[in-house]
């Protein structure tokens, strides 16, 4: 996607959180490359000496953009004297975009690229799944014959990616001490010195560890944010920006009335051990994480997910709508089987948007057709 953008794009922003591989990346496609995190380099841009914007060859890459938010005016200067494609690669480890001066400066000069952290096939160096796909795609019958066909993944080896996550320079490090002294040492530097590029916030580092904890602890669990704020100790406004902060940092993403956390390791971390989390809690961040990636890898930017929830109890956790191709409800269950409860629930997803295709995913090791609907019932590791 980063090749494509950059022939028709004069600036291409690829944004995500830090650890997620974004430098490795820059470095295998940018024929130059600058890091505000170099002194020097910094020291330069500070005293207003734009001389590499210039004289670097093109495609610059310039890693870490959003340290120096003077740049993205004459990044726009530039960009307009020149409209040549693919001129600039700007990354950052928060979403610079949020901030008025630095939206004003790109607005219509750039592409913008979501780089994840690995998925579990990416960390198995395999193909990433396509159930979404296959799912909108295909009849019920072929739904299961083709991701039978498909399917790779072990029990151990999602819940080791539960573990581990998909920060490169942290879920390939056998030793689980050091991985867990990495997360740390990551979450010191996004709440400590990231945060207040977003928020201006006196809010201490142990409670901010604290809320961000809370939040991987009750993954896809509604929010009752003014519980939260008291839980925390800050005021309800102050956790509202602290959130949308959190956001901006990459460190959760809002789905619904619920939270997800962007990298699996890091909230197994924060939140006290795989062994906290209940094993729905685990296999509804699972789903998260894959169909997310999924829907932004394979599809149109204009697709999306949220959830269904209605007054009567129906509760479908991923509904998936991909212009052009359809709509798709997803139910979870941590059971052996699909519950009639789950298979309501998609029924009456169904019901109130038409057109809407179903699946329901289980813990358990068979497949099969439900005998009422002929809802395709899959194994949670036919997902990947």
């Amino acid at each position: 996607m980063l090749r494509h953008d950059l022939k028709w794009s004069r600036v291409v922003s690829v944004l995500g959180m830090r650890q997620a591989g974004k430098t490795t990346l820059l470095r295998q496609v940018a024929d130059s490359y600058l890091t505000l995190d170099d002194p020097e380099v910094a020291a330069a841009f500070d005293k207003g000496d734009w001389t590499a914007l210039e004289t670097q060859r093109i495609p610059l890459a310039i890693d870490e953009a959003q340290l120096r938010p003077a740049l993205f005016p004459e990044i726009k200067i530039r960009a307009d004297q020149l409209p040549k494609p693919g001129r600039y690669i700007l990354t950052g480890s928060v979403r610079f975009l949020s901030k008025k001066q630095i939206r004003e400066s790109l607005t219509g000069r750039t592409s913008i690229l979501e780089l994840l952290p690995l998925t579990l096939a990416e960390a198995h160096s395999r193909p990433q799944g396509e159930l979404i796909r296959i799912a909108l795609e295909k009849s019920p019958h072929d739904v299961l014959r083709l991701l039978k066909r498909e399917a790779w993944c072990s029990t151990n080896q999602a819940e080791a990616f539960l573990e581990s996550g998909g920060m490169p320079g942290v879920c390939f490090r056998r030793d689980p001490t050091i991985r867990r002294r990495a997360w740390s040492a990551h979450l010191d530097t996004v709440l400590s010195r990231d945060l207040q590029l977003l928020v201006a916030t006196r809010v201490s580092l142990p409670t901010l560890r604290d809320l961000f904890s809370e939040l991987a602890r009750t993954q896809g669990e509604p929010v009752n944010q003014a519980a939260l704020a008291r839980r925390a100790g800050v005021s309800a406004p102050t956790l509202k920006q602290l959130l949308r902060g959190f956001e901006g940092l990459f460190l959760i993403r809002a789905h619904g009335k619920t939270y997800y956390c962007e990298d699996p390791g890091l909230a197994t971390y924060a939140a006290g051990g795989l062994n906290v989390l209940s094993s729905r809690a685990n296999l509804l961040r699972l789903c998260f994480f894959e169909l997310h990636a999924q829907l932004r890898y394979q599809f149109d930017p204009g697709s999306r997910m949220t959830e269904f929830r209605t007054r009567g109890g129906a509760h479908a956790p991923f509904v998936i709508e991909v212009p052009g191709k359809g709509r798709l409800g997803i139910g979870v269950d941590p059971g052996p089987v699909s519950t009639d409860k789950t298979l309501r629930s998609l029924t009456t997803l169904a019901k109130a948007r038409p057109g809407t295709r179903v699946l329901a995913i289980h813990q358990g090791q068979e497949a099969y057709l439900s005998p009422r609907a002929g809802t395709p019932c899959i194994p949670w590791t036919w997902i990947f």
